[in-house]
């Protein structure tokens, strides 16, 4: 009995000793709050000089619930601005904004700060300059991975590039091929710059400390811009996106995708194809099936009445049902141990969620 009544007591105590021992190593290291700033809330310092241009989106709370557990969630989007800032020193490939201490920009990331504090975050400890002109407005598309650049960066430029006069759109020298392909559409400058810069002057829409909680705003403004590209729907047309050519490809892919093209599926692979070529094959299908991953980010296109079904491993997060939530459209995941479903067993549950009726 004394043991089982001392042990709460030294679980509590290895609690608060490992909680200390992980503040002072973070503040032997220096990293606190104080490593970021944010300007909506007016935690910002003085050299900073900001002007709110026009509002983008008013605060909005949004529920769902997890698709995994079945617990209800809810998530309240901040309201957020165009602004023009001075000063700032930005990298483009992340499209996160610094002061010139080098503390980060908060409103310039989807990341929340205590994630972009902890996180090995890039410093641009020796900006090259670029001197604005009076006659031009500098804007940023960053040159992130797919998923966070279609669904958390682009909507944001494109609010920023409809909104002022004579853009000049700066993109990293070394981005993917989807953020050049797209660039290339925009009737403006378009410059390519090295990752890390310093301007006087920069125009950007602010972000929400959102990832993984995709926004009704965004994907209203990304539907519109790409909608000339949209194919009209076909009844029976089932696209599989596979993960054969990427990573986190489970053990029995090969095997499943080999039975769904018998089947009648068309099997994708977004790695061989352009930004509009797979927004017109998306858009055209009734039914959408894939491990989790960027390639599912594409179920932005398609239209009501169609079914995305999700392959999902230990690592599951609940970003493909959230974006299902905020098109309207029908979401099922199908939960595997990578050693323990056989293609064939993943097939028939498929088969079954393709057949079922709402």
């Amino acid at each position: 009995m004394k043991f089982s009544n001392a042990l709460p007591e030294t679980a509590i105590w290895l609690s608060r000793f490992r909680a200390r021992s992980t503040r002072s190593f973070l503040k032997f290291l220096k990293v606190t709050r104080q490593e970021s700033v944010a300007l909506q809330a007016g935690e910002f310092p003085s050299e900073l000089k900001t002007q709110v241009l026009a509002s983008y989106s008013a605060n909005v709370t949004f529920e769902t619930v997890h698709s995994r557990d079945a617990n209800l969630q809810t998530f309240a989007f901040q309201q957020r601005n165009l602004i023009e800032i001075s000063g700032v020193n930005l990298d483009t490939k992340t499209g996160m904004l610094f002061n010139k201490r080098n503390q980060i920009i908060e409103d310039s990331s989807s990341w929340p700060s205590a994630q972009l504090i902890l996180n090995s975050i890039p410093r641009p400890l020796w900006p090259q300059r670029i001197e604005v002109t009076h006659e031009s407005n500098y804007i940023l598309l960053p040159g992130n991975s797919f998923y966070h650049w279609l669904i958390e960066d682009l909507a944001p430029f494109l609010f920023s590039f409809s909104q002022i006069k004579n853009p000049t759109v700066m993109v990293y020298s070394d981005a993917p091929s989807y953020v050049h392909e797209f660039v290339e559409t925009l009737q403006t400058t378009v410059v390519k710059v090295p990752r890390f810069l310093s301007l006087k002057h920069l125009v950007f829409t602010t972000k929400n400390p959102s990832s993984g909680w995709p926004e009704a705003v965004d994907i209203e403004l990304l539907r519109e811009h790409f909608s000339y590209a949209f194919t009209i729907p076909e009844i029976d047309r089932k696209i599989y996106i596979s993960r054969l050519k990427s990573t986190r490809s489970p053990l029995m892919e090969a095997e499943l995708t080999e039975i769904l093209f018998n089947e009648g599926w068309q099997i994708l692979y977004a790695e061989d194809m352009g930004l509009l070529e797979q927004i017109k094959t998306i858009s055209s299908a009734r039914v959408i099936c894939g491990v989790g991953g960027a390639g599912l980010a594409h179920i932005t296109w398609l239209s009501e009445g169609a079914k995305v079904i999700e392959l999902s491993p230990n690592w599951y997060v609940p970003c493909f049902s959230r974006l299902s939530q905020v098109l309207g459209i029908e979401y099922t995941s199908i939960f595997f141990e990578q050693n323990s479903m056989s293609a064939s067993d993943v097939y028939r549950e498929i088969s079954s969620i393709v057949n079922s009726t709402p």
